[in-house]
């Protein structure tokens, strides 16, 4: 309900955008303030709500995982899921803060729409190419406990492929986030 009430309040700041300027809302960091006003970091404020909520929710979810981990109730694979999309709704959240920072920056004059839009996309690379990597890091947990379930005659050798082909996806995606990373920064590592 909460997530519907921003993006009823973001509409509605679409729609006064509009009218204030007879164009197409602009939401990138270096969009120009309109009549005075800067649209883009009010739309800031709500994504922020909703990060918090959705952060909020994971760090619920997580809690509630590792109490039933730590009851036995289910493996701790499990909860490396759960961790991960905790992980992931704090570097949203992070985001959001230096996409605030980085609009006031550039209203300020500090830098221009392309440093800006640099600066924003190196951190936004680096952040998933870190979530990617704490991703590896719980497939490789869950292959190695597939492996163990296999060996054990536990689980069919398919759940051992599907793990490795798991596995072996995120590698790939690592690889060409590291790739897109070195590129924005000039190449450099």
């Amino acid at each position: 309900a909460r997530q519907a009430e921003a993006e009823y309040m973001r509409l509605s700041l679409d729609r006064e955008e509009i009218q204030a300027s007879g164009k197409v809302p602009l939401n990138d960091l270096s969009a120009p303030l309109v009549d005075g006003r800067d649209f883009v970091a009010e739309r800031l404020v709500f994504e922020q709500m909703v990060g918090a909520d959705r952060l909020s929710a994971a760090r619920a979810r997580f809690e509630r995982y590792q109490s039933l981990v730590d009851a036995g109730v289910i493996r701790s694979e499990e909860l490396v899921e759960v961790s991960l999309a905790l992980r992931e709704a704090e570097a949203q959240l992070i985001g959001i803060d230096e996409k605030t920072a980085l609009r006031r920056r550039f209203l300020d004059g500090e830098m221009s729409p392309d440093e800006a839009m640099r600066e924003y996309e190196i951190s936004e690379t680096q952040k998933r190419l870190d979530l990617q990597r704490q991703a590896l890091e719980g497939a490789m947990t869950r292959f190695r406990g597939v492996e163990e379930r296999v060996a054990l005659g536990m689980v069919h050798e398919n759940e051992l492929l599907k793990a490795r082909m798991q596995l072996m996806q995120i590698q790939s995606q690592l690889e060409l986030l590291e790739a897109q990373l070195g590129a924005l920064r000039g190449g450099a590592p």
